[in-house]
């Protein structure tokens, strides 16, 4: 199925996004976890379609042009409706919005899937407007929807401090391949795999911090090679003790010519770093054959966020 993109419809895709580093440094004044994060966008994509009414003022799903998993939630306690009210809110605006998603971005999988189409939402709105909000205004809306919101807006290779909000772009030129993988029946909360850590870890060590700049420094040098060395995720302690087979995946892709394998975010996806496309596909094969309760996607880097869809010719 595609969007028919028409003067009142705008649609977007909207990528995933990898954590290739996540150190967990402390807890904030406002008690949540300060990070320090290397994020990345990979082209596993949603695809949201917004089409405006100006005589009207409610928001909701289309149903029938929507394509979403089991347990996607098609009322208004969803990210992309609040989002949504937030940006009509700011700019004082009533207009009625009907929504429809593609979604192949798994949900509650440590790829900000939420929060790219929340920051898809925002991108269209504010387009449709006329860019009433400025990039600066956007970005701080979207810090109040969620700390991956921002960066999915911009999307490409950022590193995240603080909440993972505040952004600084990483420059290269370096194109990377993943396989990105996920059993098909485990879903993870953050704010419960956070507790989770919690529980495990009472102090919290500045240190980490000098991964992600070194891993910056080789992403930048586009040294593949050492930036697989720097990669990581303080969570996949106690992600992989709750469910050990990630780790066995990930040892998996190792002995398959991955030059790293980790958890993203808080799980339960973990990808690997591949040289080429074709090394990918080899180690999904063997992985297909070992684990077929997991579902998987290979997938290459790249530089953007969320970015409006073209009519159809």
């Amino acid at each position: 199925m595609s969007f028919i993109v028409s003067p009142n419809t705008l649609a977007v895709s909207c990528y995933a996004k990898l954590n290739l580093t996540f150190s967990i440094l402390g807890i904030l004044p406002d008690g949540y976890h300060q990070v320090d994060t290397l994020y990345q966008s990979v082209n596993l994509e949603d695809r949201l379609l917004l089409t405006f009414d100006r005589d009207g003022n409610s928001i909701g799903f289309d149903l029938s042009k929507s394509k979403a998993p089991s347990g996607f939630p098609f009322d208004s306690k969803n990210i992309i409706v609040n989002s949504i009210k937030k940006y009509l809110q700011k700019i004082d605006t009533t207009i009625g919005v009907s929504i429809a998603i593609e979604k192949d971005i798994p949900m509650a999988a440590g790829l900000a899937g939420g929060s790219s189409d929340a920051a898809g939402a925002l991108f269209v709105l504010n387009t449709y407007f006329e860019n009433k909000l400025s990039k600066e205004e956007l970005t701080a809306l979207a810090i109040q929807i969620g700390a991956d919101v921002p960066f999915c807006l911009h999307g490409g290779s950022m590193r995240g401090e603080n909440k993972g909000e505040i952004l600084t772009q990483v420059q290269h030129e370096t194109g990377i391949f993943f396989l990105l993988a996920k059993p098909s029946d485990v879903s993870l909360s953050t704010p419960l795999v956070f507790k989770a850590y919690d529980e495990r870890n009472r102090n919290y060590n500045q240190a980490p911090k000098r991964t992600t700049e070194a891993a910056i420094h080789a992403l930048s040098n586009g040294n593949i090679k050492e930036l697989a060395k720097l990669c990581g995720n303080d969570f996949e302690s106690c992600v992989f003790e709750m469910h050990p087979e990630l780790k066995l995946v990930c040892n998996d892709m190792k002995d398959n010519d991955a030059l790293t394998a980790h958890l993203s975010g808080s799980g339960p996806t973990v990808y690997g770093i591949f040289h080429d496309f074709i090394s990918a596909e080899v180690a999904l094969s063997s992985l297909g054959a070992k684990f077929p309760n997991f579902d998987t996607w290979i997938c290459a880097s790249a530089n953007r966020g969320v970015a409006l869809m073209e009519p159809l010719e």
